[in-house]
Order: C-alpha cells, then sequence, then structure tokens
C-alpha cells in the first residue's frame, strides 16, 4: 500500500517537475522581430535591436530633393530675352526685337553658348509729330556663339513640393549658378528705304561689323524656371561707312545697337 502511494507521488512529482524544466523552444513576442534577435540566458528576456537604416527611412521627408550632379546627364537649354517679350509694346513704336540663346551643357561645369538677336524698325516713330525723315525697313542681325564656365553653385532650398525632375546638370533645380561668359558676333546692317514721302525707289544697303562680348551673371532655377542676370560689356566695330541708326549710344539693348566703340548693357532672360 505504501508503495503504490509512494509510487503515484514520484509519478505526479515527474510530471510537475517536466513540465517546469522541459527545454524551451518558442518565444512569444508582440512586436513583430524583423531584425537580430539576442537571447541571454535564461531564456526568458528577448532584447530586440532596430535596424539603424530602417529608423533613418522614417524620417525621411519625402519633399526634400537630393541629387548627385555626376548622375545628370548634360541638357540643353533654350532662353529668351526679356526684350523679346517687350513686343507687345514696342510693336506699337514700329520695334520688334528677338533675344534667343541656345544652350548645350557639357560634363566639364561649362556650355556652348549660341545666340540670335535681332532688331527690326518698320518705320519711324515721332513722339511731338515732327515730320518723318525716312520711310521703308531698317534692321540688324547678329548671330553669336560662345562658352560659358559656372563658377559656383548654391543650393537656396531643398524643398520639392511637387516633385519635380531634376534635369539641368550645370544649374541643378533650386540652386543660383555664377559664370562668366565670352561671345563672339558678326554684326550685319541691312535696310531697305527711302527719304520720307519723295518719289524715289526704297533702296538696299549692307553694312557688316563684329561684336565681342564677356558677361558676368547668374542663373537662379527656380522649379526649373531659368533667371538669367548678367551685367555684360565689350566692343563694338563697325566700318567707317557704316550707316547710324538703331544707335542707342553705349548702352546695348541687343548685339549691334551700339555705335563703334566699348558698350555695356544688362541681361534678362528666361530659360527651360
Amino acid at each position: 500500500m505504501m508503495s503504490f502511494r509512494f509510487l503515484m507521488g514520484f509519478v505526479v512529482f515527474s510530471m510537475m517537475a517536466g513540465s517546469g524544466f522541459a527545454a524551451t523552444d518558442t518565444v512569444y513576442v508582440k512586436k513583430r522581430v524583423v531584425d537580430t534577435v539576442f537571447v541571454a540566458s535564461p531564456p526568458d528576456t528577448v532584447y530586440i535591436q532596430e535596424s539603424v537604416a530602417r529608423k533613418a527611412e522614417s524620417q525621411i521627408n519625402p519633399y526634400l530633393v537630393d541629387y548627385d550632379t555626376d548622375t545628370i546627364p548634360p541638357a540643353i537649354n533654350s532662353y529668351v530675352g526679356m526684350y523679346t517679350a517687350l513686343n507687345i509694346l514696342s510693336l506699337y513704336f514700329g520695334v520688334f526685337m528677338l533675344d534667343w540663346d541656345l544652350e548645350i551643357e557639357n560634363a566639364y561645369r561649362g556650355s556652348t553658348i549660341f545666340n540670335l538677336s535681332t532688331t527690326l524698325l518698320f518705320y519711324e516713330y515721332r513722339i511731338w509729330d515732327e515730320e518723318r525723315s525716312w520711310e521703308g525697313v531698317r534692321s540688324i542681325f547678329s548671330p553669336g556663339v560662345g562658352y560659358r564656365q559656372y563658377l559656383l553653385t548654391v543650393v537656396v532650398s531643398r524643398e520639392n513640393r511637387k516633385r519635380r525632375k531634376v534635369k539641368h546638370r550645370n544649374v541643378p533645380l533650386n540652386s543660383v549658378s555664377f559664370y562668366v561668359q565670352a561671345m563672339g558676333h558678326p554684326t550685319i546692317k541691312v535696310a531697305r528705304d527711302k527719304p520720307y514721302d519723295s518719289d524715289v525707289d526704297k533702296k538696299w544697303s549692307f553694312d557688316a561689323g563684329v561684336a565681342a562680348t564677356g558677361t558676368l551673371g547668374l542663373v537662379w532655377n527656380a522649379g526649373n524656371y531659368l533667371w538669367d542676370f548678367g551685367f555684360s560689356f565689350g566692343y563694338q566695330y563697325w566700318g567707317s561707312d557704316a550707316r547710324d541708326f538703331l544707335s542707342l549710344g553705349n548702352m546695348r539693348l541687343l548685339t549691334g545697337t551700339v555705335p563703334r566703340g566699348m558698350f555695356f548693357g544688362l541681361e534678362y532672360k528666361l530659360g527651360f
């Protein structure tokens, strides 16, 4: 009898001991484990080390722009001078103006620049009702080619809430880039005119010259609209027998609109 009770007690004790000392191979954690898990002995505590990269990723602002200019291919940019936009008003005075630049970027912080400047005068406008002196058409055509070197780029803002594409290598999104530029321009005056209200026929005339221009400026990329501001200076050459029309003194409006000699001017252009 005693041996039976002893045997039953031994079996119950063994079952209780077995459930208490059995090896624990499953750990239940309320948080999803996605990283390295370190288990200390005894296995009743779990330490979870969160990934640093994942924590940084959760803190990234999706509206910030980040780029490496070395990964951006050179772009082709087009600029229109401010004076072109003034044609809405200038045509009333018989003047049409065109100032257009094509910029081809390279991988060395530089660009090749092609320019076309044209000024046409359709008639002589008199403010005080003086007698007109001529009638016909007078014009200046000036194609040009040069090189622009960017010296410094300053990021104005890293915010890009509209998530615009960074597509300009030398003038990247939301930045200001400073540059120096040199250009050469053949300049041609073409006219077909005559004295006002005369019986003679209109005659053609041609005059050729050349201009050299240097520019210090900057390009501000505001949402991939390129605002170009600069100060230009240079020298205009005309032959001694060249006609004098569309001249504004030493202040250059467009290339060729100055007499022979030194000149200076301001640049205002919008690019895309």
